[in-house]
């Protein structure tokens, strides 16, 4: 249900006092609406409704409900409700937004009458109805541009991880549809599903040039709104060689890949990044011992490194 909100705050005397409520807006409800009503099914003016003395309940014209909050100064903050019906409530409001002063009245618009939420028609009847107040009457409103936005930000993210990637991904998109995870990885209408790729690597003689090229037809769709993927946006942007980013990509990767299904291809790897990830959460320093170990080599050639150094055992 829609709302209609006036916000009506003067200096004196609208701040109403709790009897006030009763004794003015309730005799209003218990008697004129009726003769207001009867009248207006005789054909009588609307602009009339004043002499009827409910002039405020022309307000369910147009509303299912009305509610008024009020401050007084020398009474507690109120709230009077009711229904086109002839029966109210007054309670004392002890988790409303506090007033200070004033009046505020909420107007609960009926399905049929959201034309009142319009701009131009509350212009039209502030200047029919109010034209000569002495006072001043504003209207409130917020003004929505539809503009369109580029998505440099995110083909800027989308560009890093490809590149780290490489071959491992046949493209990577920004999803619309991933809620909570940074990213997944999803098959191709033709491409293998987890289940086959399973199955077609178990072979004895299967062709291993048609395993790499299906294997490699997935696309990596990111959420562009998960913290994560920001920060790494952020990095790269101040330091496209960080080591880290492409440690972290290269592991949001291969952790897409267990969760959607599939095997990893080097299962050490992966492990020893979950190890590096574990020191560097529990602030553990490794030694450097010198040599060929103290220069870290880049993860992606991580199993060429170990095959090296395995012929020169």
């Amino acid at each position: 249900m829609y709302e209609l909100m006036a916000e009506l705050i003067f200096s004196s005397p609208l701040p109403i006092k709790e009897r006030d409520l009763v004794n003015s807006l309730g005799t209003i409800a218990r008697s004129g609406t009726k003769e207001f009503m009867e009248a207006l099914q005789a054909g009588a003016d609307v602009s009339m409704i004043g002499q009827f003395g409910v002039g405020f309940y022309s307000a369910y014209l147009v509303s299912e409900k009305v509610i008024v909050m009020t401050k007084h100064n020398d009474d507690d903050q109120y709230v009077w409700e009711s229904q086109a019906g002839g029966s109210f409530t007054v309670t004392r409001d002890v988790n409303g937004e506090p007033l200070g002063r004033g009046t505020k009245v909420t107007l609960f618009l009926k399905e049929d009458q959201f034309e009142y939420l319009e701009e131009r028609k509350l212009k039209d009847l502030v200047k029919k109805y109010s034209e000569f107040i002495s006072y001043p009457i504003y209207l409130l409103t917020e003004k929505t541009t539809e503009k369109e936005i580029s998505d440099d930000e995110d083909e800027e993210a989308k560009k890093e991880e490809e590149d780290i990637l490489g071959d491992r991904v046949e493209k990577v998109v920004v999803s619309d549809r991933i809620v909570e995870s940074p990213c997944c990885l999803v098959t191709g209408e033709y491409a293998w599903t987890a289940n086959m790729e399973r199955i077609m690597k178990a072979q004895a003689l299967r062709d291993s040039a048609m395993s790499s090229y299906m294997s490699s037809k997935k696309t990596m769709e990111i959420n562009p709104d998960n913290g994560i993927m920001e920060e790494l946006r952020k990095r790269a942007e101040a330091d496209k060689n960080d080591k880290s980013v492409k440690d972290l990509v290269l592991l949001l990767h291969e952790t897409a890949l267990l969760t959607s299904g599939f095997s990893l291809d080097d299962p050490n790897t992966f492990a020893s990044r979950i190890h590096r990830m574990l020191k560097l959460g529990l602030s553990i320093v490794e030694e450097e011992t010198g040599g060929d170990e103290a220069e870290m080599p880049q993860l992606e050639e991580e199993g060429n490194e170990e095959s090296k150094m395995e012929e020169v055992d």
